[in-house]
């Protein structure tokens, strides 16, 4: 929540506390499932600006999602890393943004989560904009 209202001091004060816990899974009831914590740590520290480090975290969460076929969550990660290389504006994160976009995609796609495809769709204009 903190890092969709960008409120840098509380997202600071959550990264360093969540750091050893970057390779564990949260898990709570459906109405709360949170995935892999290096996701929740990519994006702190993307919202903190911290384009390196997320981008570990984000591959650390790829990599965890993957393992475990949660695909939802990979596509998730992939979604919000894509998004963390476009606002990190490297001319190299454009292509691979636009990978990652397109697996994300077709995920959603495939899983019918339809509002995730748009928002997806829409991020993926942007790899398109020069």
């Amino acid at each position: 929540m903190c890092a969709s209202l960008a409120d840098g001091p509380a997202v600071a004060r959550l990264y360093a506390p969540l750091l050893p816990y970057e390779r564990l899974y949260a898990e709570a009831p459906a109405e709360a499932s949170f995935g892999s914590i290096a996701r929740g740590l990519g994006v702190l520290a993307a919202t903190l600006r911290r384009f390196d480090d997320a981008e570990r975290h984000f591959d650390v969460a790829i990599e965890t999602e993957r393992r475990m076929r949660a695909r939802p969550w990979l596509a998730h990660s992939q979604h919000d890393l894509a998004a963390m290389l476009l606002d990190r504006g490297r001319a190299e994160d454009r292509k691979r943004a636009s990978g990652l976009l397109a697996e994300a995609v077709g995920t959603y796609r495939e899983l019918g989560m339809k509002t995730w495809v748009a928002r997806a769709a829409a991020l993926g204009r942007r790899t398109r904009q020069g």
